[in-house]
């Protein structure tokens, strides 16, 4: 089995998790900040966000939103929603200082 992919694209903070659906999406940038590439092993996956945390952070924002999307080759996705046994989980390391870009 092939690898796919999977982009994390910037997105506009402007919307509510428990309201947001697909036509109500926010606007988003399509020029990915990252890339996760998947098999079909479940397993934890590590995505580096580094750079686009560091930009906003230098540009004074405090919130960061992706638009999550595939590599638009016919593959389907499901993302478990937050409140699953098996919900998304986010991992942040910190730094004491954080230089800016």
């Amino acid at each position: 089995m092939e690898a796919d992919q999977i982009f994390f694209y910037p997105a506009s903070n402007d919307w509510d998790p428990a309201t947001v659906k697909w036509s109500s999406r926010p606007a988003c940038n399509y020029r990915s900040d990252a890339v996760l590439y998947l098999n079909h092993v479940r397993e934890y996956r590590m995505v580096d966000v580094d750079k686009a945390v560091r930009k906003a952070l230098a540009e004074g924002k405090t919130e960061i939103s992706w638009y999550i999307g595939g590599d638009r080759q016919g593959n389907h996705y499901q993302f478990e929603p937050a409140s699953s046994p098996d919900g998304l989980m986010l991992m942040l390391t910190g730094f004491k200082h954080t230089p800016e870009v």
